[in-house]
């Protein structure tokens, strides 16, 4: 299937539809500049919460530490470049949507920008310790410009450190991080380095 409209970034892929499919969601972005990307998570119906964090790192000098955003600071800028969340979705599915902007020049003076690290956390496992990253069926859809820049599942794509059931930091998925450059990196450990 192809999904297309004007001013929205074409989206093709596979659908299939079982006997038991009652209702079926297709998310579109919109077009973006260059120095913007999107972050797009999905997933299925257990757990009901999991969350989008992007940490800003940097060479971690005391006068240029920067906020890391998540759902308790959906807005988090640094050195010029800012992520928002502009969705949190606490009961199932999603889609939850961060979006970073780099300048084109880079941080601004006085910040040594790296990347940028997005993770997911489930949430839910503070009160639900038996559904994990496998039960979740998250998918990750990055989007950059006018272009889809990746698809990425949970198992497949990134760094778990165990089955996502239960809630702490060590809980996280640490999927990619986003240079200065631009240029995306798989993680393969908790750090993404």
């Amino acid at each position: 299937m192809s999904l297309s409209a004007d001013g929205f970034i074409t989206y093709a892929g596979t659908v299939t539809i079982s006997a038991d499919l009652t209702n079926y969601e297709l998310h579109m972005s919109p077009v973006l500049s260059n120095d913007e990307w999107r972050i797009v998570l999905t997933w299925g119906e257990s757990p009901r919460d999991l969350d989008s964090h992007l940490i800003f790192y940097n060479e971690n000098q005391w006068w240029t530490r920067c906020p890391e955003m998540y759902y308790g600071l959906p807005q988090a800028s640094c050195g010029g470049v800012s992520a928002s969340l502009n969705v949190d979705d606490t009961s199932s599915f999603g889609p939850e949507v961060t979006t970073l902007y780099i300048p084109r020049d880079g941080c601004s003076w006085g910040y040594q920008c790296e990347k940028w690290v997005y993770k997911v956390r489930n949430y839910s496992g503070r009160y639900d310790t038996s559904n994990g990253w496998a039960e979740s069926q998250a998918v990750v859809m990055l989007y950059n410009g006018d272009h889809l820049a990746g698809t990425y599942t949970v198992g497949e794509h990134g760094h778990t450190t165990d089955n996502g059931r239960g809630y702490g930091s060590e809980k996280d998925w640490t999927l990619l991080s986003i240079d200065s450059n631009g240029q995306v990196a798989l993680c393969t450990n908790s750090e993404c380095d």
